[in-house]
């Protein structure tokens, strides 16, 4: 059955990036539209996004007391239909250079505000195309307050069974804030008291979605098991364990028309799983351009990440034992690294590869660049405590770059151990993200570089046939739309 399906996210790909969230919205609404389903986007204007490439709707939303609010449009492109992309032109919450964060990494006094109204305008918008969806498809805490808005009746009687589901991107970041802000969200005392949104002497976006949603899904199998846990609930596994339905893993996938090493056009030179003789002429072009010295027998390790400590950026620059500086000291290697993080922590990076010439480090983000280096490595690593999905992973194993990974989330479903399983072995498994495990586990692979290059080969091989595609995922989420339709409508026809 087609349904009508609102996306609800503060990240798109390519006009809002931040992280992962920006592609796998994306790839996840154009699989869903080339499968017939008619699926919406909404996410605000930010002030980097050009109005000269969008078209400006006859109608504007209007919310008190922010007022009116304009609305774009423009479309995600993909091979089939594609999905229209609503976009919220409100200067006061959206007109600034950045989505969550200033320059210097602090988070805005006012996301609060910025994201309670990206939730309010997104029904408001609705009400406005006079469009009502089946599914509302809110991701991460940005969004986790459109179940509860549609809890006031005013909304209710608008959407009769429209159902909510939310995903869970990274539990990580869950929009907490005082309790004296819920003054700006305009919900009634007595949802606030049974949607779960507060949390103590906080409120909680988050923990909101969690209780009040229809149905929740999550990035991958892995980390929808792990969740449930103490050490990856963090303070919410509670929330989770008193739902009637449990949370539902679906991995994401990756786009193979964009990640393609023989098509590829942002790297100099394409190549296939039939002739991986360019990968050596790319390491060459990627160690001129980040300046590296030339050497064809030193492996080329490289990483694409956030500079933080989920990524394992604490135990790689331990004081007590710098898994980084051992690295670069004690093993026959060279390190790439394109990311960002906060200040202090680039610097330090950037002072590092100032001292070490088998080092290089790029702050920010460079997107010909991202693909040149997941193209040119040897080795991709990620030694992240912990990981919902994970894409570079997955990006890796197409490109024959042979991943280095945290047994954890979504790493431990897409990676498989050589050292465990010669056979379908496509990588290396760090058994957790400690500065001891993580050198190990890159010495064994620089050791198999060394004395076992065929095995080396075989995992790259075998690493650029496997698929994990959006339109798997696209099916497992047809069945929770499902699934979740049919609950709403259920408790709609139940009596006040």
């Amino acid at each position: 059955m087609k349904r009508r399906i609102l996306m609800v996210t503060s990240e798109l790909f390519p006009l809002a990036k931040a992280g992962g969230l920006a592609d796998a919205v994306a790839d996840l609404s154009t699989a869903l539209a080339g499968r017939g389903h008619d699926v919406r986007v909404v996410l605000p204007r930010y002030y980097f996004i050009d109005r000269e490439d969008l078209h400006r709707l006859p109608l504007e939303i209007h919310l008190d007391p922010e007022g009116s609010i304009p609305v774009y449009e423009t479309r995600v492109a993909g091979p089939g239909p594609g999905a229209t992309v609503y976009l919220l032109d409100y200067e006061a919450a959206y007109g600034r250079d950045g989505i969550y964060t200033t320059a210097d990494g602090n988070p805005f006094e006012d996301n609060v505000k910025r994201f309670s109204l990206l939730s309010r305008a997104a029904l408001e918008l609705c009400r406005a195309l006079g469009w009502r969806p089946d599914v509302f498809h809110g991701h991460d805490w940005p969004t986790g307050l459109i179940p509860v808005y549609l809890q006031d009746p005013l909304y209710r009687d608008w959407f009769p069974g429209s159902a909510t589901v939310f995903t869970i991107h990274n539990l990580g970041y869950q929009g907490t804030f005082p309790f004296s802000e819920v003054s700006h969200l305009g919900i009634a005392p007595g949802t606030v008291l049974t949607s779960g949104l507060m949390d103590g002497r906080h409120i909680s976006f988050l923990r909101s979605a969690l209780s009040s949603a229809t149905a929740l899904t999550t990035v991958s199998p892995t980390y929808a098991m792990e969740i449930d846990q103490p050490e990856y609930g963090l303070g919410l596994e509670p929330v989770l364990r008193q739902r009637t339905s449990p949370v539902r893993g679906i991995l994401n996938g990756i786009d193979y028309d964009t990640w393609n090493p023989a098509t590829d056009p942002l790297i100099p030179l394409n190549y296939d799983e039939n002739d991986l003789r360019q990968k050596a002429l790319l390491r060459r072009v990627l160690r001129w351009y980040v300046g590296l010295p030339q050497d064809d027998e030193v492996p080329l390790v490289g990483m694409i990440t956030r500079m933080v400590e989920q990524k394992g950026f604490a135990e790689l620059l331990s004081q007590h034992n710098p898994t980084l500086v051992r690295l670069l000291t004690r093993r026959r290697v060279q390190l790439v690294m394109l990311g960002s993080g906060p200040a202090a922590r680039e610097r330090v990076l950037r002072e590092l590869a100032g001292g070490f010439s088998n080092l290089a480090v790029v702050t920010g983000f460079d997107n010909q660049l991202a693909h040149l280096i997941e193209a040119a490595s040897d080795f991709f690593l990620m030694p992240s405590r912990y990981e919902p999905c994970g894409l570079n992973q997955m990006y890796s194993l197409r490109y024959g770059t042979v991943p280095i990974v945290t047994r954890t989330g979504g790493l431990v479903d897409t990676v498989v151990d050589i050292r465990e399983d010669e056979e379908r072995g496509t990588g290396y498994l760090i058994p957790r993200s400690s500065p001891r495990d993580i050198f190990d586990t890159v010495s064994s692979a620089l050791d198999d570089f060394e004395s076992a290059p065929e095995r080396i080969t075989a995992a790259r091989l075998r690493g650029m046939k496997q698929r994990f595609t959006w339109e798997s995922a696209a099916v497992e989420y047809e069945e929770v739309y499902r699934d979740a339709v049919e609950r709403s409508a259920g408790e709609a026809s139940m009596p006040n």
